[in-house]
Protein backbone atom coordinates (compact mmCIF):
# COMPACT_ATOMS: atom_id res chain seq x y z
CA UNK A 1 0.00 0.00 0.00
CA UNK A 2 2.23 2.77 -0.98
CA UNK A 3 0.51 6.40 -0.70
CA UNK A 4 1.68 8.91 -3.10
CA UNK A 5 2.22 12.74 -1.53
CA UNK A 6 2.62 14.28 -5.41
CA UNK A 7 1.71 13.43 -9.19
CA UNK A 8 5.05 12.37 -9.72
CA UNK A 9 8.96 11.54 -9.07
CA UNK A 10 11.97 13.30 -10.15
CA UNK A 11 13.78 12.40 -12.77
CA UNK A 12 17.85 12.71 -13.92
CA UNK A 13 18.28 15.40 -16.26
CA UNK A 14 15.40 17.61 -14.73
CA UNK A 15 15.87 20.74 -12.82
CA UNK A 16 15.85 20.31 -9.23
CA UNK A 17 13.05 22.68 -7.86
CA UNK A 18 14.69 25.85 -6.71
CA UNK A 19 14.45 26.08 -2.66
CA UNK A 20 15.16 29.22 -0.98
CA UNK A 21 15.51 27.84 2.83
CA UNK A 22 16.52 28.31 6.34
CA UNK A 23 18.29 25.60 8.58
CA UNK A 24 17.74 24.40 11.52
CA UNK A 25 20.97 26.79 12.96
CA UNK A 26 18.75 29.73 11.25
CA UNK A 27 21.37 29.95 8.20
CA UNK A 28 19.90 31.01 4.57
CA UNK A 29 20.67 27.94 2.24
CA UNK A 30 19.19 27.85 -1.18
CA UNK A 31 19.68 24.72 -3.82
CA UNK A 32 21.24 24.69 -6.14
CA UNK A 33 23.68 25.22 -2.99
CA UNK A 34 25.88 28.11 -4.59
CA UNK A 35 29.90 27.01 -4.97
CA UNK A 36 29.53 23.56 -4.33
CA UNK A 37 30.52 21.09 -7.10
CA UNK A 38 27.14 18.51 -5.70
CA UNK A 39 24.72 18.81 -3.80
CA UNK A 40 23.28 15.35 -2.33
CA UNK A 41 19.44 16.21 -0.87
CA UNK A 42 17.95 13.76 1.44
CA UNK A 43 14.37 13.65 2.36
CA UNK A 44 14.91 11.18 5.93
CA UNK A 45 12.20 10.73 8.26
CA UNK A 46 11.74 12.27 11.76
CA UNK A 47 14.84 13.39 13.11
CA UNK A 48 14.75 10.56 15.66
CA UNK A 49 13.99 7.69 13.54
CA UNK A 50 16.39 4.94 14.27
CA UNK A 51 16.63 3.86 10.92
CA UNK A 52 17.78 6.94 9.42
CA UNK A 53 20.51 7.48 12.35
CA UNK A 54 22.40 4.63 10.97
CA UNK A 55 22.33 5.87 7.90
CA UNK A 56 23.48 8.99 8.98
CA UNK A 57 25.96 7.95 11.15
CA UNK A 58 28.18 6.40 8.18
CA UNK A 59 27.58 10.08 6.56
CA UNK A 60 28.93 11.28 9.71
CA UNK A 61 31.87 9.23 9.52
CA UNK A 62 32.60 10.55 6.21
CA UNK A 63 32.33 13.89 6.56
CA UNK A 64 35.38 14.86 5.32
CA UNK A 65 35.44 12.68 2.44
CA UNK A 66 32.71 14.52 1.03
CA UNK A 67 33.16 17.54 1.63
CA UNK A 68 36.85 17.14 -0.27
CA UNK A 69 34.74 15.52 -3.07
CA UNK A 70 32.79 18.60 -3.51
CA UNK A 71 29.51 17.11 -1.99
CA UNK A 72 27.75 19.45 0.22
CA UNK A 73 25.00 17.48 2.35
CA UNK A 74 21.34 18.96 2.99
CA UNK A 75 18.83 16.59 4.91
CA UNK A 76 15.20 16.97 5.47
CA UNK A 77 12.98 15.66 8.31
CA UNK A 78 9.67 15.96 8.65
CA UNK A 79 10.39 17.55 11.97
CA UNK A 80 9.89 20.64 14.01
CA UNK A 81 13.37 22.53 14.06
CA UNK A 82 13.32 22.53 17.62
CA UNK A 83 13.40 18.58 17.05
CA UNK A 84 15.79 18.37 14.55
CA UNK A 85 17.94 20.99 16.96
CA UNK A 86 17.78 19.00 20.06
CA UNK A 87 18.42 15.26 18.89
CA UNK A 88 21.01 16.91 16.09
CA UNK A 89 23.55 18.89 17.84
CA UNK A 90 26.26 17.92 16.62
CA UNK A 91 25.17 16.65 12.33
CA UNK A 92 28.06 18.26 10.18
CA UNK A 93 25.40 18.87 7.71
CA UNK A 94 22.48 21.53 7.63
CA UNK A 95 19.32 20.05 8.13
CA UNK A 96 15.81 21.65 6.93
CA UNK A 97 12.83 20.96 8.74
CA UNK A 98 9.43 20.50 7.07
CA UNK A 99 7.41 18.93 9.75
CA UNK A 100 4.50 19.99 7.16
CA UNK A 101 5.92 17.93 4.70
CA UNK A 102 5.54 20.88 1.77
CA UNK A 103 9.24 20.04 0.41
CA UNK A 104 8.45 15.96 0.97
CA UNK A 105 5.57 16.53 -1.71
CA UNK A 106 7.19 18.79 -4.02
CA UNK A 107 9.93 16.11 -4.76
CA UNK A 108 7.58 13.21 -5.04
CA UNK A 109 8.60 11.57 -1.91
CA UNK A 110 6.69 8.44 -0.67
CA UNK A 111 4.82 6.84 2.21
CA UNK A 112 4.46 3.00 2.85
CA UNK A 113 2.89 1.24 5.69
CA UNK A 114 5.45 -1.72 5.00
CA UNK A 115 8.17 0.89 5.24
CA UNK A 116 9.92 -0.32 8.21
CA UNK A 117 8.83 -3.57 7.85
CA UNK A 118 12.09 -4.69 5.58
CA UNK A 119 14.56 -7.05 7.32
CA UNK A 120 17.56 -3.79 6.61
CA UNK A 121 14.95 -1.17 7.85
CA UNK A 122 14.65 -3.30 11.06
CA UNK A 123 18.47 -3.87 11.27
CA UNK A 124 19.69 -0.62 11.36
CA UNK A 125 17.11 0.31 13.95
CA UNK A 126 18.19 -2.43 16.18
CA UNK A 127 21.65 -1.27 15.46
CA UNK A 128 20.40 2.24 16.35
CA UNK A 129 18.94 1.16 19.24
CA UNK A 130 21.88 -0.47 20.65
CA UNK A 131 24.12 3.28 20.22
CA UNK A 132 21.60 5.11 21.50
CA UNK A 133 20.90 6.67 18.78
CA UNK A 134 16.83 6.93 18.67
CA UNK A 135 14.06 9.34 18.85
CA UNK A 136 10.95 8.46 19.53
CA UNK A 137 8.95 11.86 18.37
CA UNK A 138 7.37 10.36 15.40
CA UNK A 139 5.83 13.57 13.61
CA UNK A 140 4.72 12.80 10.16
CA UNK A 141 4.06 9.51 10.87
CA UNK A 142 6.49 6.53 11.02
CA UNK A 143 5.91 5.19 6.96
CA UNK A 144 7.68 7.94 5.37
CA UNK A 145 10.38 6.13 2.39
CA UNK A 146 13.68 8.21 1.88
CA UNK A 147 14.43 10.31 -0.97
CA UNK A 148 17.75 11.21 -2.23
CA UNK A 149 18.68 13.54 -5.12
CA UNK A 150 22.67 14.32 -6.46
CA UNK A 151 22.20 17.66 -7.94
CA UNK A 152 24.67 19.86 -9.95
CA UNK A 153 25.74 23.17 -9.45
CA UNK A 154 23.42 24.20 -12.23
CA UNK A 155 20.45 22.38 -10.84
CA UNK A 156 20.34 19.79 -12.82
CA UNK A 157 19.14 16.19 -11.13
CA UNK A 158 22.37 13.96 -12.00
CA UNK A 159 20.79 10.84 -10.12
CA UNK A 160 17.80 9.80 -8.02
CA UNK A 161 17.01 7.43 -5.31
CA UNK A 162 13.68 6.55 -4.37
CA UNK A 163 14.18 4.00 -1.69
CA UNK A 164 11.58 1.30 -1.28
CA UNK A 165 11.44 0.96 2.36
CA UNK A 166 13.00 3.13 5.29
CA UNK A 167 16.64 1.90 5.00
CA UNK A 168 16.55 1.89 1.07
CA UNK A 169 19.18 4.59 0.04
CA UNK A 170 22.71 5.42 -1.57
CA UNK A 171 25.33 4.21 1.15
CA UNK A 172 28.84 6.55 0.66
CA UNK A 173 29.79 4.13 -1.42
CA UNK A 174 27.60 4.45 -3.91
CA UNK A 175 27.57 8.15 -3.28
CA UNK A 176 31.35 8.39 -4.12
CA UNK A 177 30.89 6.18 -7.09
CA UNK A 178 27.97 8.84 -8.32
CA UNK A 179 29.81 11.57 -8.57
CA UNK A 180 33.38 10.12 -9.42
CA UNK A 181 31.64 8.43 -12.90
CA UNK A 182 28.85 11.74 -13.02
CA UNK A 183 30.23 14.01 -15.19
CA UNK A 184 28.22 17.60 -14.61
CA UNK A 185 27.82 18.34 -18.38
CA UNK A 186 26.57 14.96 -19.59
CA UNK A 187 22.76 14.00 -18.60
CA UNK A 188 23.78 11.45 -15.97
CA UNK A 189 22.65 8.26 -14.67
CA UNK A 190 18.85 7.69 -13.50
CA UNK A 191 20.42 6.45 -10.01
CA UNK A 192 21.27 2.94 -7.93
CA UNK A 193 18.30 0.87 -7.30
Amino acid sequence: MNKSHSTRKLKAGEKFPAMSLTTTRRKELSIPVPRARFAHVQFRRFSGCPICNTHIASLRAAANQLQAMGIYEVLFFHSTTLEVQSFHKDLPFDAIADPGKHFYRLVGAEESFFASLHPSALRAAFVSSIKGRIGMKMRGGPFGLPAEFLIASDGRILATKYGLHAYDQWSVHDLVKLTTTTNESSSGPEGLT
